[in-house]
């Protein structure tokens, strides 16, 4: 697969876990090992070529990511209180 369609890929499975309805939390896992939590549709915007993409950890941080490094697209476990 090409970067082109590797980005493509992943930035595809962002967008059907944002279009999914009800929304369901999600983890962006990046080959470093690092993950992502996208609580809500408003914490995340893809490039228009979806090559990077943002995800807001709250309202003042963010975290860009390149899709060629993010490694999978997860439904978010359920957090223990």
């Amino acid at each position: 697969m090409s970067e082109l369609g590797y980005e493509k890929s992943m930035t595809d499975e962002i967008r059907k876990h944002l279009d999914a309805v009800p929304f369901v939390p999600f983890v962006i896992k990046t080959s470093a090992g690092k993950q992502y939590r996208v609580r809500h549709p408003d914490y995340v915007a893809i490039s228009p070529k979806g090559g990077r993409v943002v995800v807001f950890a709250d309202e003042e941080a963010s975290t860009t990511l390149s899709a060629l490094h993010m490694v999978a697209v997860e439904k978010a476990r359920s957090r223990s209180r």
